[in-house]
This record gives C-alpha cells, structure tokens and sequence, in this order.
C-alpha cells in the first residue's frame, strides 16, 4: 500500500476513533483515556520536548506522565530551535529525569545548528564521556 494512502487511512481511522490528527487538537487526558481504550502494546509517543514546550511547558511533568508509553525522544532549543544548549529548557536536569524514569530509548535532535554542523555537536561532549565510563571505557 503506497505510503500516502497508508497515512490518510491512518488519519482517517485516527479521527474516527477520537485521537487528535493535527497537534493543536493534542488534549494528553483525552489521549491518555482513548490509549488505555485502544489498548494496542504498540501504540507509542513520539515526545518532542521542543514542541512540548512551545505548545505547553510542564517538560518534567510531561517526561513523568508519558515515560512508559514513549517510544522517541527528540530535542531542541527553545526557542530559536537551535542546539540544546541554548534557550530556556534545562537539558541537564531532563536528561537526569530521563534517566530515573527509566526510559532507554534513543534521544534524536532536530535543530538548526547555529553554525557549521560539526561546532554544534560540542554541547554533547559531555554526555558522550558520561556514555564511555558507563561502559567502563574509560
């Protein structure tokens, strides 16, 4: 089945059953009620924790609410959408919440760098060295 039709049928079925199909339709305790109905173990969230903020705030409490049905974790700065260094979201404290809530999934980043691309990766120098004596390779 080609993609396009696959996703419409999806948005379609979505909308039929109650689900928000665009995000300023998100209501989380309504989609907290139709999950627990659906009851699909493969069901999961994409938590963009950019778009959260700019949508809603509340990043830890969200991180909290959804930690066992999230599939995905995607960052950015807010609100320049730029490395997750700059702006008003405290990274270092999400990624310690991100820990104890016990997720172990990936953690994606979307943004535009402010400058070469290569310049934008310094702000994970640290976690990277964090990652290396977890693994007891340093």
């Amino acid at each position: 089945m080609p993609y396009s039709i696959y996703r419409a049928m999806t948005a379609k079925t979505a909308a039929e059953d109650g689900f928000p199909v665009r995000r300023d339709e998100l209501d989380w305790a309504a989609m907290d009620k139709k999950y627990a109905k659906v009851g699909h173990t493969n069901l999961r969230l994409q938590s963009d924790l950019y778009h959260v903020q700019i949508m809603e705030g509340d990043l830890a409490v969200h991180v909290r609410d959804y930690a066992d049905i999230t599939a995905y974790i995607q960052i950015a700065g807010v609100p320049e959408r730029h490395e997750s260094d700059t702006g008003e979201i405290n990274y270092p404290y999400l990624f310690e919440l991100i820990d104890e809530v016990g997720y172990d999934g990936w953690v994606g980043c979307e943004y535009r760098p402010r400058g070469r691309t290569e310049a934008g990766l310094d702000w994970f120098a640290p976690y990277a060295v964090e990652e290396q004596r977890a693994q007891g390779n340093l």
